[in-house]
């Protein structure tokens, strides 16, 4: 199964335009990790961080594959339909992926 067109221009905006804000915590160690839903099933595969390499799953968590899984896995859903036709009419600053897919899914006419 192929991805979406809405699917590829998010991941596409993430990665190349905005830099995706990974939601995450340092320990005392200067050490990220990511926390919540942020944390999918790809982030199993990423060695854990060391004072060596404290941004490993940071760096993963700002990567295409990551930003991908994160939202087939991890949806967020627009609740509120007033939010939706706000949206429509308001200029576009989008800081939530819910509303970026949501705008793409407009742009890409799905």
């Amino acid at each position: 199964m192929s991805d979406s067109p809405a699917l590829k221009f998010i991941v596409q905006y993430y990665t190349k335009v905005s830099g995706y804000p990974a939601m995450g915590r340092n320990d005392s160690g200067g050490r990220w990790y990511p926390e919540g839903d942020e944390r999918v099933s790809c982030c199993d595969s990423i060695r854990e961080p060391s004072r060596k390499y404290p941004f490993s799953y940071y760096k993963h968590c700002r990567s295409a594959k990551h930003i991908r899984n994160r939202i087939l896995e991890r949806p967020i859903q627009i609740e509120s339909e007033a939010l939706a036709m706000t949206m429509e009419t308001a200029p576009l600053h989008v800081n939530d992926t819910g509303l970026l897919f949501y705008v793409a899914k407009k742009l890409m006419g799905e």
